[in-house]
């Protein structure tokens, strides 16, 4: 792994710096920091880079089922509109039939009466 061969670089400059007290050795200790905090930097990067798009995923998935139950909900609505106009005319059948039953009924106590 990049970060830890760095680290490991890093901590034997270090040690070098400390016996001999270089300049030089102090610069390559920097730049071997750097170059661990870069390579550190980088992973904390490609993570968030993944976490992102994660999200991104999660969020469309979420959007995606929040679609398919308005769909839902209107074609629910949709089969009970056509449910009530089925039982409205039902309901205008039965009152045709009562009322033809009535008039029947009123002309044979009429015939009946005379």
């Amino acid at each position: 792994d990049e970060a830890a061969r760095s680290r490991a670089e890093a901590a034997v400059l270090r040690a070098r710096s400390d016996a001999v007290g270089s300049d030089a050795l102090m610069a390559e200790t920097l730049a071997a920091q750097h170059r661990e905090a870069v390579q550190t930097a980088r992973g904390d990067a490609a993570s968030a880079r993944r976490n992102a798009e994660a999200a991104v995923v999660e969020a469309e998935r979420h959007r995606a089922a929040a679609e398919l139950e308005v769909v839902r909900r209107v074609e629910a609505q949709e089969e009970a509109r056509k449910e009530r106009e089925g039982l409205r005319s039902d309901i205008a059948g039965l009152r045709e039939a009562l009322g033809e039953a009535l008039a029947g009924a009123a002309r044979a106590h009429a015939a009946t009466a005379a």
